[in-house]
This record gives structure tokens, sequence and C-alpha cells, in this order.
């Protein structure tokens, strides 16, 4: 009798801890399915700090995709407008390194025209839009003192210097970003950006209002969240990206928050009465 009292409290153990393993699971999917970079969100005023800092194209490229939380990378695709050029931010959904319409999803367009810069969201960043001026001399003197070498600058798209009027993110460069980018977040920077990107979603938030609640993710973006979640793989692919993620690093400080309010003003925890036990 003693002996299955045993084995009825093993079983009973083994059961917990499995159930308790797969609600780990569940949730883990949840927080991946609804966090910022999962539904295609973005901090734009980072993106239009990147672009006032970084007047070449690879300096911005690889800022763009430290800023970004979700699990591809950005390809900017540019063209030639009157009097300008316009870039567009996809996030590469598909993972095949080139923009395709209706598989990979656009998250803002950033257009410079008659030495005006106007940022645009798109899809769950479309409650944005800023407009501000494009320093042409600045951008001229960058330029110049540059001018021999072959990286890609914005002044020599504005002013239609040797540009062919189409630009997107080479293959060359794809790979090399995914690298630095792989390292950026294994680092205390990206755990800073993170926290920067959750103050502009507050921020956000409470400006915006009812066109940040209507701003909802293209339908593009819908069906890669559907289909990535019902892979057999997801589940085991979570928890190998978790510590290295965006929704990784939100859950971890949502955790410590909730760890740090659960204790009473004595170091002991909180009874439901609200004192300390």
């Amino acid at each position: 009798m003693k002996k299955n009292h045993k084995n009825i409290c093993k079983n009973a153990l083994c059961s917990a801890a499995i159930l308790s393993i797969a609600g780990c699971g569940n949730n883990d999917k949840k927080e991946w399915e609804n966090s910022y970079g999962t539904q295609g969100k973005i901090n734009l005023n980072a993106v239009k700090a990147a672009f006032q800092k970084h007047p070449d194209l690879p300096g911005f490229e690889k800022r763009l995709n430290e800023i970004f939380e979700g699990d591809n990378l950005i390809i900017v695709d540019a063209k030639r407008v009157p009097d300008g050029f316009s870039m567009s931010g996809f996030e590469d959904l598909d993972k095949d390194k080139k923009v395709i319409a209706g598989k990979d999803d656009l998250l803002f367009t950033l257009t410079v025209a008659k030495g005006t810069c106007t940022l645009k969201g798109e899809g769950g960043n479309s409650y944005y839009n800023e407009s501000w001026r494009y320093d042409v001399n600045q951008a001229r003197s960058h330029y110049n003192s540059r001018r021999h070498s072959t990286i890609p600058y914005f002044f020599m798209w504005y002013s239609m210097r040797s540009w062919r009027g189409s630009y997107y993110t080479p293959h060359s460069r794809y790979d090399s970003m995914s690298s630095s980018r792989r390292s950026y977040r294994a680092t205390s920077g990206f755990k800073s950006q993170v926290s920067a990107n959750s103050g502009f979603e507050k921020k956000m938030q409470s400006t915006h209002t009812s066109n940040y609640s209507a701003a909802k993710p293209t339908p593009t973006r819908s069906n890669y969240v559907l289909k990535t979640k019902s892979s057999p793989s997801f589940a085991s692919t979570l928890s190998k990206s978790k510590s290295s993620s965006g929704w990784g690093q939100r859950s971890a400080s949502s955790s410590s928050s909730r760890s740090r309010s659960s204790f009473g003003s004595r170091g002991g925890f909180r009874s439901s009465s609200g004192g300390a036990v």
C-alpha cells in the first residue's frame, strides 16, 4: 500500500511537470505571436534618428536591423521619384533575400523630395506619419568628402548623380547583416534597444490613441504568423531563440517586474490581503 502511494505521488509529480512544461510552451507561443516584432511593429523615431545619423546605405541598413525586434531581416527597396527618392523597409518573411509582394511585409516608407523627408508607417505602424527638413548642404558635404567611395549615399540618390533609379539590399550584404544582428542581440545594447522600443510603444499609444489601436497587421503578416506557429518545429525553434529575441527580452523583463512587485516592503511575499507574509 505504501509502495502504491509512492507510485501515485511520483506519477502525479511527473504529470504536473509535463503540464508545467506544456504551459510554458503555450505561453511562449502566445508571447511570440503578440510581440512587437512579430506584429511587424518598429520604433520609427529610432528609424528617423538612424537616417539622420547614417548618410550611407550600409550604416542605415545595419542600424535598422538592430532596432527591429522581428525574426527576419529588413530589406531596403528604393526607387527614384520626382525631385528625390523613396525607400521602403520590408521584413523578409520568407528569407529569400529579396522583396516579393504578398510574401514580404512593408513596415515603412521614407520619401525624400524637394528638401523634405517624410516617414510613413505601414501595417501595424500606419498611425505614424512625420516630416522634417532634409539638410541638403550637410548631406552634400558628407558625400563630397567620400565621393570616390563605391558605397551608395543618400545624397547621390537625392541629386540623381550616377544612380539608375532602383536599389534593394544586395545579396552580398544580406548574410553579413544577419551575422552582425545575431552578435548584436547577444549584447546589452539590444536589451537597451528593446527597452527604448517599449518606451516608444507606450508613448505612441498615449499620443495617437485611436489611430494606434486602428493600425492592424497586413494580411501578409497575419498569414505569416499563422503559418509559422503551425509548423511542427515551431516550439523547439522558439525555445532556442528566446534568450536572443525581442519577445524573449520583453518576457524576461515582464517576469522580473512581476517578481519585484510580489515582494512586500519588508521583503516578504504579499498575501491576497496585501500584507507581507
